[in-house]
């Protein structure tokens, strides 16, 4: 399940990435500024789309999954072009419940979003398409 998350942050596949959930699962987002507290599926898509959905360059630096006992901890370092505040990185950790191969609970901390140097030639590489649609970075 680990690797399907990680998958559908790289593609910015968020109906691949809601999939990733258990109807009512938890979500809580530890962040430089806030402690977010979400519930289903398509509120977790909902905000890996304003994070990520209309990043330009956006791409997948490093990401890992590793089993931690019962738990999946799950890593994704990414860096994107917000529109207004230029290129940026951030780094995300998470902890997974999952059962019947579906999330049910995600504990993320969030380095925030922070300013970086464009990759050379200022772009990665061109983006793919947002899977669906596009949010507020």
């Amino acid at each position: 399940m680990g690797q399907q998350l990680v998958s559908a942050v790289r593609a910015r596949d968020f109906d691949a990435l809601a999939a990733c959930f258990a109807a009512g699962a938890r979500v809580r987002i530890l962040t430089p500024r806030s402690l977010r507290e979400l519930e289903g599926p398509e509120a977790a898509a909902d905000r890996f789309r304003a994070w990520f959905g209309d990043a330009d360059g956006f791409e997948l630096l490093d990401a890992e999954v590793t089993p931690v006992a019962d738990r999946l901890r799950i890593r994704w370092h990414t860096r994107g072009r917000n529109p207004d505040k230029g290129w940026q990185e951030n780094d995300h950790t998470g902890y997974a419940e999952v059962e019947k191969g579906k999330i049910v609970t995600l504990n993320v901390s969030c380095a925030g979003f922070r300013p970086a140097s464009a990759p050379p030639g200022g772009r990665s590489r061109p983006d793919p398409p947002p899977a669906h649609g596009v949010g507020a970075w």
